[in-house]
């Protein structure tokens, strides 16, 4: 490889990475909102349409803050478990802000642990427990997936419930100066689920459940959800349900959950604030750079026949 053959390879290098940093920068800035966000959700068929009810039920924090602009979500459930005359509870809090300049604020509390993240810009704050708040560069994280799993928590209670789990006719009421429809929970007798007659020649692996779900049955449930009627988000939630685990015959199992959530601050101008108590990652010093580290062999190949042509001449 010559001296000019070098210098080609190297501008093809600094111009590839260059056009596809401006790609990025443009792929950022073009973004779009899917089209599935501004779809229209037909909430008064909430009750007889059962993909009606899988849309809203199963809403990503995503497409919840697309349609709300900002929002604070705030939740507790508590999960209560009885055996004869042992019992043990649990209690996990969850709170998934963001603002209209999607700044976002997620707080995930549990009986062993907390975690407390804030999004600004390219900027994250990350903590545990009751530790310092740690600011690090945000690119490549997936904020939005701890938004989610806070989110989430309300398809979660209401999944051991299902199939029996039903709703009543929608009754309007009016939450935060917002038209809505509200939706009691019933219980109703399971029907029966087809048999598979054909298997797909191709799947993906699926993780097996718990096994106390699989021998859980729902034995009752009240509670409402209420539905904001033009955005089809959730804004309000209150379950009590109860399961019976058949994992023995005298005194299974018995398991109570309670949960509630509820949206606010619904498209509040207010931005979010940033932490007060933080301190930066602690990062190691970058190596000296050498961009021609790769071509040293060549280098001293060719400063060593650069004499012997000098002698020729």
């Amino acid at each position: 490889m010559t001296h000019q053959t070098c210098k080609i390879f190297l501008l093809c290098l600094i111009l590839g990475n260059t056009l596809a940093c401006q790609s990025d920068g443009q792929a950022e800035v073009i973004q779009k909102v899917p089209e599935a966000y501004t779809e229209h959700l037909r909430v008064e068929e909430f009750h007889s349409d059962e993909s009606v009810q899988n849309r809203i039920l199963n809403l990503t924090f995503q497409e919840t803050q697309a349609r709300l602009t900002s929002l604070l979500f705030e939740a507790e459930s508590t999960m209560t478990f009885r055996r004869g005359e042992d019992k043990w509870e649990q209690k996990d809090n969850y709170e998934a802000a963001v603002d209209a300049l999607g700044q976002q604020r997620i707080i995930l509390n549990t009986p062993e642990h907390q975690v407390e993240a804030y999004l600004f810009g390219h900027t994250l704050y990350i903590g545990h427990d009751q530790g310092k708040l740690r600011e690090k560069d945000a690119r490549g994280l997936e904020l939005s997936d701890w938004g989610e799993l806070a989110y989430s928590s309300l398809a979660q209670a209401l999944a051991p419930f299902r199939p029996k789990l039903s709703f009543s006719q929608p009754s309007p009421v009016e939450v935060g100066n917002r038209a809505a429809l509200r939706f009691n929970l019933e219980t109703k007798e399971a029907t029966p689920a087809p048999a598979v007659t054909k298997l797909p020649s191709h799947g993906r692996p699926v993780r097996i459940p718990a096994l106390w779900r699989e021998l859980s049955q729902a034995t009752d449930i009240q509670g409402y959800l209420t539905i904001d009627r033009d955005t089809g988000v959730i804004l309000r939630s209150q379950i009590t349900g109860k399961l019976e685990v058949s994992d023995r015959e005298v005194h299974p199992t018995q398991l109570v959950v309670q949960y509630q959530s509820g949206i606010t601050e619904i498209g509040n101008s207010q931005p979010l604030t940033k932490p007060e108590r933080t301190s930066p990652e602690v990062r190691r010093s970058a190596p000296v750079s050498k961009p021609l580290h790769f071509f040293r062999k060549q280098l001293k190949k060719q400063a060593d026949e650069n004499p012997k042509e000098d002698q020729k001449g």
